[in-house]
C-alpha cells in the first residue's frame, strides 16, 4: 500500500469516528439509557413527566416539567433511599418544589432523610398523621434540622403550577380517622394540558368509593397499595376509565402484589398496565398536545 493510500484511509477513519460521536451526541440529545435498570429521558419543553420510580416493595413518584419544576409524591423505604437518591440526580434534579407523602408508612417515607440531606426542599405535604416506628422518628426529625414545616395534606388543598395544571387534594375529608393510616391518605390528582393523573396511595375500596364523585374520568391511574385485593374496585374503574395504570411493587414480594384480582379488574376494563417489578422504572410524558408517551427502563 503507498503512503498516500494510507494517508487518505487514515483521514476517513477519522472522518468516520467523528461522525458516529455527533450522531451518538444527537441520540444522546433524545435518550440516555444508563446501566441496566436505569434510564433518563429529554422532556420537551412544556411536557411533564410522570415516573413511576422503582424502588422495590414501596412507591415514589416523580411529576416533572421545566415550568413548575419537580414534584415527588412518596420516597420509598429505607432500604431503597440511595437507589432513589441515585435516580433523582442522574436526572439532573437539584430542587423539589414539593413533596408529598400520603402517610407515614415506612415503605413511602423511609427515603425521605436522603432527599433532605441531597436535595434543596422547598415544600412538604403530609395529613395531620403520626405513628412511632423509628422511620418516622428519623424522618420528623430531619426536617426540623433542615428548618423545614409540614403544609397540611386534605380535601380542598390546592397546589397550583400554573397555566392550569394544578394538584388537587381529594382527601382526607373531614370524616375520615386519621388513625386509619392507609384509608385515610393524601390522595391527589394532577392535572396537566387537559390529562388527569390519580395518586391513590394505599387506601381501599371504602375511599376508592367515597371519591368516586370527585374522580370523574382519567388517564393514568397509579394503583393503590402495590396491586392489594382489597382496592381497585370496579366502580372506581367504571367511573374514572383510565387509559394506563401504574404499580410500584417488588419482585417476588411476600404479599403476592400485585392481586390476581385487582389484575383481572384491569384487564376487563381495558387498562393497560405498568409494573415497576416487570418493567422498572416507568415514565409516562404528557405532550404540550395531551397525547401521553409511555417508556419502560425494562
Amino acid at each position: 500500500m503507498t503512503k498516500t493510500k494510507k494517508i487518505i484511509i487514515t483521514l476517513l477513519a477519522v472522518v468516520l469516528t467523528f461522525m458516529t460521536a455527533a450522531c451518538s451526541s444527537d441520540l444522546q440529545d433524545l435518550y440516555s439509557f444508563v446501566s441496566g435498570d436505569d434510564y433518563i429521558s429529554k422532556i420537551e419543553d412544556g411536557a411533564t413527566l410522570v415516573e413511576d420510580i422503582d424502588v422495590g416493595q414501596g412507591d415514589s413518584y416523580l411529576i416533572s416539567n421545566s415550568g413548575f419544576g419537580n414534584i415527588l409524591i412518596d420516597t420509598g423505604d429505607t432500604e431503597h433511599k440511595d437507589i432513589l437518591v441515585s435516580h433523582l440526580k442522574k436526572r439532573g434534579i437539584k430542587k423539589i418544589d414539593y413533596v408529598i407523602l400520603t402517610h407515614p408508612h415506612s415503605d413511602h417515607i423511609g427515603g425521605m432523610t436522603g432527599v433532605l440531606d441531597n436535595f434543596q426542599v422547598e415544600n412538604i405535604y403530609m395529613p395531620k398523621m403520626t405513628h412511632n416506628t423509628a422511620t418516622f422518628k428519623k424522618m420528623i426529625n430531619k426536617v426540623k434540622e433542615k428548618n423545614l414545616y409540614f403544609k397540611e395534606a386534605k380535601s380542598g388543598v390546592k397546589i397550583s403550577l400554573g397555566k392550569g395544571s394544578s394538584i388537587n387534594f381529594l382527601s382526607p375529608t373531614k370524616d375520615m380517622s386519621l388513625k386509619d393510616l392507609d384509608n385515610s391518605d393524601a390522595v391527589c390528582m394532577l392535572k396537566k394540558n387537559g390529562r388527569k393523573v390519580l395518586f391513590t396511595g394505599d387506601i381501599f375500596k371504602e375511599t376508592e368509593i367515597k371519591l368516586i364523585p370527585r374522580i370523574g374520568r382519567i388517564d393514568i391511574l397509579k394503583v393503590a397499595h402495590h396491586g392489594s385485593h382489597k382496592a381497585t374496585c370496579k366502580e372506581l374503574l367504571m367511573a374514572s376509565k383510565p387509559t394506563y395504570a401504574m404499580i410500584g411493587v417488588g419482585e417476588d414480594n411476600k404479599y403476592d402484589h400485585p392481586s390476581k384480582s385487582a389484575l383481572n379488574r384491569l384487564d376487563k376494563y381495558n387498562v393497560k398496565v405498568y409494573r415497576t417489578d416487570l418493567s422498572g422504572n416507568i415514565g409516562f410524558t404528557i405532550n404540550n398536545d395531551g397525547s401521553i408517551k409511555v417508556n419502560t427502563s425494562r
